[in-house]
């Protein structure tokens, strides 16, 4: 079974996979964060071009994406036991009308989900872009990335289309998780999304992976190693892990941006009350 950690960027999707991959470590291990990708694998370039037996350089983007289904078919058919998956795309249909992600690629998902005014300061150290710019690309609904780097193109929309599209479908079974309850309990979190997934656990598995994986101990990690994942342009991956740094690092007006753009969202959520002026916040 195909199991999908999926997320907007830079909104936790890396720290689950890095608790699901230390609760199965043996005793004594030591969590390598530069091999999630390797015991946790992302939706892969290898991946795709082995099922449409071309290279991405040369399937046109509309080929790219009508032949998304079938890979993650190929890949759920695939599957040896269980198996937990990244990814940042919306919850998408081809031009078709066909499910991307449907029942007989991945049986379930995990979302996660992020204060947007946060994600937007995380989002531009990231990227290496300036606040100003991460709002604007955080409302633009045909965001996408990977093609300019030859990867696979993940179609990731607008923060409020992304986390819509996942907590609106009925396809796959989803179970919704938010980083700032993962802040505040990450054993309970973890529990819930080993018992969601279907994976064993024990008690001491799970305090383990906790204590693992607190952000000081993954930015030492970081600051040791090194972290494939990061970005060229940004700064250490792991910088805070923290909710509610965006009133330290946001004007008033562009805090009223992100709220305008996604303020039924965020009220549905609860970042925001349903008649709170823009520029406020819940308590």
């Amino acid at each position: 079974m195909l199991v999908w950690i999926a997320s907007y960027p830079k909104s936790g999707n890396t720290w689950v996979r890095a608790m699901l991959t230390a609760v199965r470590l043996d005793n004594g291990e030591e969590l390598d964060i530069n091999r999630l990708e390797g015991r946790l694998k992302g939706r892969r370039t290898e991946d795709f071009e082995e099922v449409a037996g071309l290279t991405l350089d040369e399937l046109p983007r509309e080929e790219q994406l009508r032949a998304l289904p079938d890979l993650l078919a190929e890949l759920a058919r695939t599957a040896s036991g269980l198996e937990i998956r990244k990814t940042h795309d919306a919850f998408i249909r081809t031009a078709n009308g066909r499910n991307v992600y449907s029942a007989e690629a991945g049986a379930r998902a995990i979302y996660i989900v992020r204060d947007p005014r946060d994600v937007a300061v995380s989002f531009a150290a990231h990227l290496g872009i300036s606040l100003d710019a991460a709002i604007a690309e955080m409302a633009r609904t045909d965001r996408e990335l990977g093609r300019e780097g030859g990867g696979l193109i993940e179609l990731i929309g607008s923060w409020s289309s992304n986390v819509q599209s996942w907590l609106d479908q009925c396809d796959i079974p989803t179970l919704m998780i938010s980083y700032e309850d993962l802040l505040s309990d990450p054993a309970a979190c973890l529990a819930k999304m080993l018992g969601f997934a279907g994976l064993e656990w024990n008690e001491e598995a799970l305090a383990q992976a906790v204590e693992m994986t607190r952000f000081d101990k993954l930015k030492a990690i970081e600051a040791r190693d090194g972290f494939v994942e990061r970005s060229e342009s940004s700064d250490p991956f792991f910088r805070r892990g923290r909710a509610g740094g965006w009133r330290e690092d946001l004007t008033a007006s562009q805090a009223a941006r992100i709220e305008a753009d996604h303020q039924q969202v965020m009220c549905r959520l609860g970042y925001l009350t349903p008649l709170a002026p823009v520029g406020s916040a819940t308590p």
